[in-house]
């Protein structure tokens, strides 16, 4: 006893539309009912034509993002539609003026000898003049020693 390779009904249903182009689904339900062909194999087999067929090759990636049409009017709708952002403001930065002897302390690095000689200016500044300074300085060595 031999028996027949079974045939898929889907590959009946390929086969039957591609000798017949013009054919409805129920035409194909109707032609192969002997084999128990139903409407969803001859779907299928449909899908696998125009899967293949020369107008639906794919040439190339994919293009995603809107339409040409409708980009613009996308992107009105979505900035329409985004929140305010909350929370604080950046603070504006402004300048500050100084005056030329902090500039010149800011350049000079604090501490050991460099505060020394900041302390001396501030006191010749404070005296008015060198010569001032040297004299008090001597007044306060005599006080010392006696």
């Amino acid at each position: 006893m031999t028996t027949k390779p079974k045939i898929s009904k889907s590959r009946l249903a390929l086969e039957y539309l591609e000798s017949h182009p013009g054919a409805t689904v129920k035409d194909v339900v109707a032609a192969l009912s002997q084999y128990e062909v139903k409407l969803s194999d001859v779907n299928n087999a449909k899908q696998k034509l125009r899967a293949t067929s020369p107008k639906r090759a794919s040439t190339g990636p994919k293009k995603r993002g809107p339409k040409p049409g409708k980009a613009a009017k996308a992107t009105a709708d979505i900035a329409a539609k985004t929140p305010k952002k909350r929370g604080r403001k950046p603070l504006k930065r402004t300048a500050v003026a100084r005056s030329p002897n902090a500039a010149s302390k800011a350049a000079v690095p604090s501490g050991g000898a460099y505060s020394t000689i900041e302390a001396g200016l501030r006191f010749i500044e404070a005296t008015g003049s060198i010569e001032s300074a040297r004299e008090l300085l001597s007044l306060i060595e005599q006080i010392k020693k006696a």
